[in-house]
């Protein structure tokens, strides 16, 4: 009886062990393929494909500026799509190396979210994180297939690509494709960007062919192909506060000796306590680092806010070799929060185009 009672102590301890230790498993291998949502910042575009590739997963690109709060867009609509794993890689704009992406999707705002499936296609590009942009994505990364509700929010609206382009996600998928391809050789590449720039004249089509031209043709062709460029895009109607730095990029890789900048541009603001309605006073320091006199042909800005001070005057036009000048300016304060202008000035030298970013925060 004894042995009885022991032998069944002894059962009841090791199926209650048994028990424990498939319990244990089973919450290890519940938890080992819990879904998540990965985190990933300024990983290229190739590497996160391939990440992406290799876990099986859709990902996501979020393209932001300096000044954007990561963490509230984590809290807005990562956090509530926890449920629908995905790879998510911020990327800053504001960053020389990343502008491609803006001249891509051709805009300078931020927040834009680009959404891919689980084939590395483009399903949905969002801009913002309003009620129903928040929707639009998180539809695009838990469907799958199954249908998107405000597809593409906000994207034709802030965007400069143009209106003959009937699938922008094709469109701008066919670009991201072109420049992660690694199997083409240049000739290959400049012949399917000469593709894609023909069918609308997209300004970034014709900068990749460019970067790919420069490894088939003389330094001389490729330099009148980069003054068309110039000439083409300098006044078109496509958004001058997206595209000003691509026509800078273009002159200095392609008609200044050793990627030189011949015209740097310095923007002081005074620093102190504005009110809407106030008048903000902004210099501008032009420096020509050139060895050449530089003559400032016209000056534009983005807003009629900004004027030069005093208003019409005749302003310094020749900037010799190495020698600053200021331009004093004044700009109306219209709103509170973030302000982002441009002020250009165009130039006969092989930089056409210089620009001073007018970019503060103002507080009501």
């Amino acid at each position: 009886m004894r042995s009885l009672c022991f032998w069944g102590f002894c059962n009841m301890k090791t199926r209650g062990l048994h028990i424990f230790l498939t319990a244990c498993v089973f919450m290890c291998v519940i938890s080992c393929h819990a879904p998540v949502n990965v985190l990933r910042n300024e990983v290229s575009f190739k590497h996160i494909k391939e990440e992406a590739s290799l876990n099986g997963s859709g990902y996501c690109i979020v393209l932001v500026d300096d000044d954007y709060d990561i963490q509230y867009y984590k809290s807005k609509i990562i956090d509530k799509n926890e449920g629908n794993p995905c790879l998510w890689n911020f990327v800053n704009v504001d960053r020389p190396e990343n502008y491609w992406y803006k001249w891509l999707l051709g805009t300078w705002k931020s927040p834009f979210t680009i959404i891919f499936d689980n084939d590395g296609q483009i399903e949905n590009i969002v801009f913002g994180t309003s009620e129903y942009a928040c929707k639009s994505i998180e539809s695009a990364i838990s469907s799958r297939g199954k249908g998107i509700i405000y597809k593409n929010f906000g994207f034709a609206r802030n965007s400069d690509i143009p209106d003959c382009i009937e699938n922008a996600d094709e469109f701008i998928y066919n670009h991201l494709q072109l420049i992660s391809d690694t199997a083409c050789t240049y000739c290959e590449k400049y012949l399917k960007a000469d593709s894609l720039a023909h069918i609308s004249g997209y300004p970034f089509s014709s900068y990749l062919k460019l970067c790919y031209g420069r490894h088939i043709f003389s330094k001389n062709s490729i330099a009148k192909m980069a003054c068309g460029f110039i000439d083409k895009y300098i006044g078109a109607t496509y958004s001058k506060i997206t595209y000003s730095s691509l026509i800078q990029r273009v002159s200095e890789d392609f008609l200044t000796e050793n990627s030189q900048t011949l015209i740097d541009t310095k923007v002081r603001i005074a620093k102190k306590h504005y009110r809407i309605g106030d008048e903000v006073p902004i210099t501008v320091t032009i420096t020509n680092n050139g060895e050449d006199d530089i003559s400032i042909e016209k000056i534009e800005t983005t807003c009629s806010c900004i004027k030069m001070v005093p208003e019409n005057r005749n302003y310094r036009r020749i900037i010799r070799p190495h020698e600053t000048i200021n331009y004093l300016f004044s700009m109306e304060l219209e709103s509170s929060g973030k302000v982002y202008h441009e002020i250009y000035f165009y130039t006969n030298s092989p930089a056409p185009l210089a620009t001073a970013a007018v970019k503060v925060f103002f507080e009501q």
